[in-house]
């Protein structure tokens, strides 16, 4: 599945290394993961680390299990058996998906999170750019992307049917706002127009959390608020025992199309 990042040749897996049929060689770090990046990619990092952490101990904890009950439900009723995660993060719905038996890629540029995520896992995990995927064409049955950003005609060169988005909804974490902001700004409709892929359905999956202190202060670490809300916000947030907030997302679901707009 895997593709040279230099030639674009198709990457063959060895005992520590992969290598392409015209020599270049990648080795497989010691968790397992492969870092493809080359030129001015491997100076990106994604992620920092305490953000990384930040998300893995919210997501353990089970917080958005009916988020990830809801993709897991979306993906069997593709019946579809390979998979890549863009944006993939520490891996938590990339295992999931690992453990549902789909054949999973995991793809980020933050080394921290590939690096947790790969650790005694059997998914395959990458570090590279969304933007220069390596895949070879149509690699997998569906590409997922969980709140990550991605490149639309990438999607549709490695994707062979389908392409499953979630994204916030408007009214997600508004009260998590509410303590950060003095003027509170929903999120726009994640509706989002793909030259490519023509939009199947949607599912919207809403529910209340009830957070302690250290389960919003994850919350809030593992959000880009972290670092654009206003020093008062942030200490509102850290003095809140307690808080209800509203988790809402929009499960989107994409089939790709032949250039004349049919369904393949």
């Amino acid at each position: 599945m895997l593709r040279c990042p230099v030639c674009h040749a198709t990457l063959e897996r060895q005992t520590k290394l992969v290598r392409c049929l015209n020599g270049h060689a990648f080795d497989i770090a010691k968790e397992g993961y492969l870092n493809l990046t080359i030129g001015h990619s491997v100076k990106a990092h994604g992620d920092d680390p305490e953000m990384v952490s930040a998300r893995r101990r919210f997501l353990s904890a089970g917080h958005y299990a009916p988020l990830k009950v809801a993709v897991l439900s979306e993906l069997k009723a593709l019946r579809i058996e390979s998979i890549v995660d863009l944006g993939c993060g520490e891996g938590d719905y990339t295992q999931a998906m690992g453990d549902a038996g789909y054949t999973v890629i995991g793809i980020d540029l933050s080394k921290s999170a590939i690096k947790r995520a790969a650790k005694g896992s059997s998914v395959t995990y990458v570090i590279a750019n969304l933007t220069q995927t390596p895949l070879i064409d149509h690699a997998v049955d569906a590409a997922v992307s969980i709140f990550s950003p991605f490149d639309p005609h990438e999607v549709h060169r490695i994707a062979k049917h389908w392409f499953l988005v979630v994204r916030p909804l408007p009214q997600h974490v508004v009260e998590l706002k509410a303590l950060l902001y003095p003027t509170v700004r929903l999120n726009p409709d994640p509706a989002i127009e793909l030259p490519q892929q023509r939009h199947h359905h949607r599912t919207e999956v809403v529910f209340t959390l009830d957070l302690t202190q250290p389960d919003l202060g994850d919350l809030l670490a593992m959000t880009p608020y972290v670092h654009t809300s206003p020093v008062e916000g942030i200490q509102r947030v850290q003095a809140c025992p307690q808080l209800n907030v509203t988790a809402a997302f929009a499960v989107d679901v994409y089939e790709t199309c032949t250039e004349n707009g049919k369904s393949i």
